[in-house]
């Protein structure tokens, strides 16, 4: 029983968990088309591919099926389930600065998707101070 009265049963999804629980699912569709196409690169120009490119499409990869883990994790508000997503957006951020420095490197240049990578890398750190501040994330995984 808590301080009011009440039991400590967990909180429904909702609220910004549940804008989270929806990127989630566009950045599974995304990985997922993604990896459909690495799959047809892979078989056809297997000479070009360096190992940056073989870190990216792995992480890719990995992203995927994480993706679907913390999915499924979330679906069953085990309380592991804000340690994964917070170490799946490190992991996010991880690859997104391992793409950047592939092209800054091989290249010389700034790549076009810099900013893009950037807003997204600024939203993964925003999502994880929510997943480790929220009182609502607390109480939705309180097994």
């Amino acid at each position: 029983m808590t301080k009011s009265g009440e039991e400590n049963y967990p909180k429904p999804i909702g609220g910004w968990l549940l804008i989270y629980v929806l990127t989630l699912l566009v950045s599974a569709a995304l990985y997922g088309m993604g990896t459909i196409n690495v799959f047809g690169q892979f078989m056809s120009e297997f000479k070009e591919w360096n190992s940056m490119l073989i870190i990216i499409n792995i992480g890719t990869i990995v992203k995927l099926f994480t993706s679907a883990l913390i999915f499924y994790l979330l679906i069953t508000k085990a309380n592991v389930t804000p340690k994964i997503i917070i170490g799946y957006e490190l992991f996010c951020i991880l690859i997104r600065l391992i793409s950047l420095s592939d092209v800054i490197f091989r290249y010389h240049v700034m790549p076009n998707s810099y900013y893009v990578s950037m807003f997204f890398g600024l939203v993964s750190v925003v999502w994880i101070l929510y997943f480790l501040k929220s009182k609502r994330i607390k109480e939705t995984f309180v097994n």
